[in-house]
């Protein structure tokens, strides 16, 4: 296994922020040898970073990128699609009410509203990046 800790440059503001090889061998009982491993990391293109795990000769692992979470207006992008983030957060609708805990039907209401307004426009404008 070699590893690296200390990032570098690649291109432009592309950098690879970790590394990691493994590679393993084995020789089966007729003397065949079979060499397997991985290829993980974080890399970074500007102030974006995330994760990639690529195995080679190794059934049933398939490539996996991690990414981290994205926020719009405060509603998780990456949860509007499926995708999990690395710092996924998941706010029960107890934790509002909790925190809007004193405040008066009229405020509470214009709160949630105002959430899901902003939910939907989070996602519209996301589908139609997406679309572009």
């Amino acid at each position: 296994t070699v590893i690296a800790t200390q990032s570098w440059p690649v291109i432009g503001n592309v950098s690879v922020t970790s590394f990691a090889l493994s590679m393993l061998m084995e020789i089966d009982g007729a003397g065949n040898k079979r060499f397997s491993g991985s290829v993980q990391g974080s890399v970074a293109i500007g102030k974006f970073v995330f994760g990639v795990y690529v195995p080679y000769n190794k059934p049933g692992e398939v490539i996996e990128f991690m990414l981290p979470e994205v926020a719009i207006n405060g509603v998780l992008v990456n949860e509007l699609y499926g995708i999990v983030g690395s710092q996924s957060k998941v706010v029960e609708g107890d934790a509002l009410e909790t925190a809007l805990e004193g405040a008066t039907g009229e405020v509470k209401a214009k709160v949630k509203a105002e959430l899901a307004a902003k939910a939907e426009q989070a996602k519209q404008t996301s589908k139609a990046a997406l679309r572009k």
